[in-house]
């Protein structure tokens, strides 16, 4: 390659990584505000016991309605931005729970079961 053609070359790449570089740090920034419920559970809980959200941003969930019953973010056991703690109350039932937040609600993609038995059918001989 000639030194004429390297030149020309260098401009070029600097503004393709700098794009590549903005760019990046825009979806860092979205990503991280966003208020998700990732997953939730026990699903057999029992009314009385602990039930675990987990997700991003939960910090600025403000309350959780379950079919039937609601509970205020003082009813938390614990709340970060990763967790939240909270006793499935009683008046509690099987459904979708809520997520109230100040962007919108989140509903639970799963329902919840309340007071499912389990019950062993087989077991292999690894097991024994």
């Amino acid at each position: 390659m000639n030194k004429t053609f390297k030149i020309r070359l260098l401009p070029l790449m600097c503004f393709m990584l700098s794009i590549g570089i903005f760019s990046a740090c825009k979806k860092n920034q979205d990503v991280s505000s966003k208020i998700e419920l990732l997953s939730f559970g026990p699903t057999g809980a029992k009314h009385g016991d602990t039930l675990r959200f987990f997700g991003n941003n939960l910090n600025k969930v403000t309350e959780i309605n379950f079919v039937g019953a609601v509970v205020a973010q003082s009813g938390f056991l614990s709340q970060t931005s990763e967790l939240i703690l909270l006793i499935v109350p009683n008046k509690a039932e099987k459904g979708f729970v809520t997520l109230k937040t100040p962007d919108g609600d989140i509903v639970s993609k799963t329902i919840l079961n309340l007071g499912v038995s389990v019950m062993v059918t087989t077991m292999t001989a690894e097991v024994r």
